[in-house]
């Protein structure tokens, strides 16, 4: 089959459809979203687009999906996300985000909290030049930051995902 023949098709967006629904789904449902891991929604997406492509053998799809995956753009991403992962559980782990939650709260008034991790937010994002970065490393801190000045936590975490996106 030719590259230059397909023609855009809507089905497409079918195993991203299925992703989200499975993964959204479960976690508004159960009202958690670590019930059903990331991963196995994926790997059923990936199910899903294996079984709607036709005409193709299994290795030529399996060689397609490396092909995606081994892009620059996709690697880098996920070596962003993996660092940022890391260096948050391990600043949790250590008591880092409660150190700097009770360190910022004893040196600003709680009332500014929220304007707060936004301006963080801003800073580190621009430092990093990565908004997930700032976004995986900023949460705890938001979350202890939600639990001792009684702000919802949404606010705090939207406050600093906007941060993030600045």
């Amino acid at each position: 089959m030719n590259e230059s023949n397909i023609k855009p098709n809507g089905l497409a967006l079918l195993p991203i459809l299925v992703f989200l629904i499975l993964f959204l789904g479960t976690g508004i449902v159960l009202k958690d979203f670590y019930t059903m891991p990331a991963v196995v929604g994926f790997l059923i997406a990936l199910i899903v687009a294996f079984a709607q492509t036709k005409g193709r053998s299994f290795n030529e799809k399996l060689s397609i999906v490396a092909k995606g995956v081994g892009d620059d753009n996709i690697i880098t991403m996920c070596l962003i996300f993996l660092a940022a992962g890391a260096f948050s559980g391990s600043v949790t782990a250590a008591g880092g985000a409660d150190s700097t939650v009770n360190l910022g709260l004893s040196l600003l008034p709680p009332s500014i909290a929220v304007i707060g991790l936004f301006v963080i937010g801003c800073f580190i994002s621009i430092s990093m030049g990565t908004s997930v970065g700032t976004i995986t490393a900023l949460v705890p801190i938001a979350v202890g930051i939600a639990d001792k000045t009684g702000f919802a936590m949404a606010i705090c975490v939207g406050a600093v995902v906007s941060g993030a996106m600045f």
